[in-house]
């Protein structure tokens, strides 16, 4: 899995998900600087490539989050990006 600056990703390492704000690459291995998304805690680490394999991308769940607030703040009809999973 390649980790991008702005990605929010889940691993075994932190409680909650991270949001990715820096990647640099050290040797074979790769400095990870963030924040948690719910406690904004910092996080600072270096992980190597197959620690960072076994990271998942929460991306998807940050959307689908927001556009279910957006939903319920506007007071619309569904939104085609919650369609699926209320259907």
């Amino acid at each position: 899995m390649e980790i991008k600056e702005g990605s929010v990703v889940r691993s075994q390492f932190w409680p909650e998900p991270v949001k990715v704000e820096k990647v640099v690459k050290i040797g074979d291995n790769y400095r990870i600087v963030g924040s948690t998304i719910n406690s904004n805690q910092y996080v600072d680490a270096v992980l190597s490539k197959e620690e960072i394999g076994k990271f998942t991308q929460q991306t998807s769940l940050l959307m689908l989050k927001m556009c279910f607030w957006l939903w319920k703040l506007t007071d619309l009809s569904l939104p085609p990006c919650l369609t699926h999973y209320w259907q």
